[in-house]
């Protein structure tokens, strides 16, 4: 029995009659979770703009972007990363979407692994996506970040 083999076996046991999640479904919670986290940060932008803009600082302009962009990666990364690894198992999208997040034997994620699955989402949109788009096509509808992860996505 090889190790793929094993994995599908206890995760089907685990989730019981639940059934992956395909691309199309995970791609309306990314939609929703680029509003979600476009609202407060495009506001957030336009407050360091105008100060910026105010101030008329040279040193302000170079350093707000800076911090703008820092504030933002790090604002995903928590989004991201609490959210999967809570009890709601997924982001504001997966939980409208009716998915979550779960390992290898349908359990929750820990911290460490959904930290690892975001930073593999940068690999996963490189060369026009395609990391993502797999999911589309691969036996348990496993992304690139969730085979990199050993994550899957499942409906409720």
């Amino acid at each position: 029995m090889n190790y793929e083999s094993t994995m599908t076996s206890s995760l089907d046991r685990n989730i019981e009659n639940n059934a992956y999640a395909g691309f199309w479904i995970r791609f309306g919670a990314s939609l929703i979770d680029g509003i979600v986290l476009a609202i407060p940060l495009t506001i957030l932008a336009m407050i360091f703009i105008g100060v910026a803009t105010a101030s008329g600082s040279d040193a302000l302009a170079v350093i707000l972007p800076l911090l703008l962009y820092i504030i933002i990666f790090v604002t995903a990364a928590l989004y991201y990363v609490l959210l999967t690894s809570s009890k709601y198992q997924g982001t504001v999208g997966k939980m409208i979407v009716g998915v979550k997040v779960v390992d290898p034997e349908g359990n929750r994620i820990g911290k460490g692994r959904a930290l690892g699955r975001f930073f593999s989402y940068y690999l996963s949109g490189m060369f026009f996506s395609i990391g993502y788009i797999i999911a589309g096509f691969t036996p348990k509808k496993q992304a690139l970040h969730d085979y990199i992860a050993s994550t899957y996505v499942v409906k409720k």
